[in-house]
C-alpha cells in the first residue's frame, strides 16, 4: 500500500515538472473593489516553458543524448600514456 502511494506521488511530481519544462495554462479568477462592490474577472493564466526544469527531464529521460558528462576513453600504442596538446591562444595553430 506504501509503494502505490509513492508511486502516486512520483507519477504527480513527474507531471507537474513536465507541465513546467514545456510551460502550461489553467484559469483563474481575480476579484477586485470597485466603489465598494467585488467584481469577479476571470483570466488565463500562462507559465511559459522553463529550461532549466526541461534540462532535467531531458537528462534523467534520455540519459545517452542529454548528460552533462561526457565520457572519453583513450588509450595510447600498446594502452600507454597519451598526451594531448591544447592550443588556448584561438590561433587555431
Amino acid at each position: 500500500m506504501l509503494n502505490a502511494g509513492k508511486m502516486v506521488a512520483d507519477a504527480e511530481v513527474a507531471n507537474s515538472l513536465y507541465r513546467r519544462a514545456v510551460g502550461y495554462r489553467h484559469k483563474a479568477t481575480k476579484i477586485f473593489l470597485h466603489e465598494g462592490k467585488p467584481v469577479i474577472v476571470p483570466y488565463t493564466e500562462v507559465y511559459a516553458p522553463d529550461t532549466a526544469a526541461a534540462g532535467l527531464w531531458l537528462r534523467n529521460r534520455q540519459r545517452d543524448l542529454w548528460r552533462d558528462k561526457v565520457d572519453v576513453d583513450l588509450k595510447g600504442k600498446g594502452n600507454g600514456r597519451v598526451t594531448i596538446t591544447m592550443d588556448m591562444s584561438g590561433n587555431g595553430g
